[in-house]
C-alpha cells in the first residue's frame, strides 16, 4: 500500500510540476498569442491604492500592486480566465463573487473598474 500511495504522489507532484512550466509571463511567452490585463486595487471606502496585493490572473504567476496599487499580468492565455487576489492584512475582497476577466491574444484587457477590498480590521477592544 506504502509504494501505490508513494507512485501516486510522485505522479501528481509531476504533473504540478509540468502544468506549473511556462507559467508567470517571463520570457517564455509570446505577446502575440497571449494577452495582457492590467489593474488596480483599491480601498473601497477610501479609494485608496492597496500596495502588496499578490494577483494571479489564468493561473500565471502572482504579480505585486505598486504603492498605488497598479498591476499588470502579461502572458494571458486567450481565454475565460479566474482572477484570484490574496490580500495584506487587515484586507479582504469587497465581494465574494468570483471575477473573471475575457483575454484576446496581442491585446491589453481593460477590466471595468478596479478590485474592490475593504478594510476589516477588528474594532479596538472596550477600554
Amino acid at each position: 500500500m506504502t509504494l501505490i500511495w508513494r507512485t501516486k504522489l510522485a505522479t501528481c507532484l509531476a504533473a504540478v510540476i509540468v502544468a506549473g512550466c511556462g507559467g508567470g509571463g517571463g520570457p517564455d511567452f509570446d505577446p502575440n498569442t497571449t494577452g495582457t490585463v492590467p489593474g488596480t486595487v483599491v480601498e473601497i471606502a477610501s479609494g485608496s491604492g492597496i500596495s502588496g496585493a499578490e494577483v494571479q490572473i489564468g493561473g500565471r504567476s502572482a504579480t505585486s500592486t505598486s504603492p498605488a496599487g497598479a498591476f499588470s499580468v502579461a502572458g494571458i492565455p486567450p481565454g475565460t480566465q479566474l482572477i484570484t487576489v490574496t490580500l495584506p492584512f487587515p484586507y479582504v475582497l469587497a465581494s465574494s463573487t468570483p471575477m473573471y476577466c475575457t483575454v484576446v491574444a496581442g491585446q491589453v484587457t481593460v477590466l471595468p473598474g478596479p478590485i474592490y477590498v475593504s478594510n476589516e480590521s477588528p474594532p479596538p477592544p472596550p477600554i
